[in-house]
């Protein structure tokens, strides 16, 4: 996904939804437009949450990882 420079992990996930359209966005976002709490994003192997969350600003070259919930028993 090409992005502005500047741009944050929210864009990202902007443009991703622009592209594939409501079933990513009703995967990914609740009805309020939160990320679903059950989804781990990494930036360049670093979880959202040591970094600035959705406003993680990003660089060309950046790897972003969304991985849906799991479960074992």
């Amino acid at each position: 996904v090409n992005v502005l420079e500047g741009a944050t992990l929210s864009d990202v996930l902007e443009k991703l939804v622009e592209k594939y359209g409501s079933p990513l966005k009703n995967y990914l976002f609740s009805d309020d437009g939160e990320l679903k709490p059950h989804f781990t994003i990494y930036v360049n192997s670093v979880g959202i949450n040591e970094l600035s969350g959705l406003k993680t600003p990003l660089k060309e070259g950046d790897v972003i990882a969304i991985l849906p919930p799991v479960s074992g028993g």
